[in-house]
């Protein structure tokens, strides 16, 4: 016996269509300058940026007035706080000690458009600490991507007319630190 057998082909029409895209990732950078004169630069934990002050030695009822300007110069902009405060030599002992607690520190972060001037005096308005190792809580700011804005921290550092005078021939070098963030 044989058998017929019937085979049924259907017939399929297909097509495709792909796509395809570039995914980049932008660039966070902090560049900051200290003196109106100088070029926004880098600087890393290693290597912090000076704060410019007026050299000499403090007495009661005298203050120092200082500051940093910082912008975001790669693609992407962000936010800027201060972070935290080191002191050089710490623990701190004797005069450096009295010293360093006695003073008062009022720090501000404002933001302008561009790179203009730092405008700190010693009347800035801010948040104030006692005690050069204390920080400062001062509100982030938000800062443009490429440099399209600017934010001036102002440090207002007071040796008030009550210093101890333990204080006398004390000296203290701190490092503030400034976070800035994407997220």
């Amino acid at each position: 016996m044989l058998g017929v057998g019937s085979t049924l082909t259907l017939a399929a029409w297909t097509g495709t269509e792909t796509g395809r895209a570039t995914f980049t990732a932008g660039t966070f950078t902090l560049a900051s300058r200290t003196a109106l004169a100088d070029p926004f630069v880098s600087h890393g934990p290693g290597s912090p940026a000076t704060v410019q002050v007026p050299t000499g030695a403090m007495v009661p009822g005298e203050t120092r007035v200082g500051w940093a300007q910082v912008q975001a110069t790669g693609t992407v902009g962000g936010t800027l706080t201060l972070s935290g405060v080191t002191l050089a030599g710490a623990p701190l002992a004797g005069a450096n000690l009295a010293f360093g607690n006695a003073l008062t520190v009022t720090a501000s972060v404002a933001v302008q458009p561009g790179a203009g001037q730092a405008n700190c005096t010693a009347t800035t308005p801010g948040v104030t600490v006692t005690g050069i190792g204390s920080l400062p809580s001062v509100p982030a700011v938000a800062l443009l991507p490429n440099a399209q804005n600017t934010a001036t921290v102002c440090f207002v550092v007071t040796l008030p007319k009550t210093a101890p005078n333990t204080a006398q021939g004390g000296q203290v070098q701190p490092t503030w630190s400034l976070l800035g963030s994407t997220g």
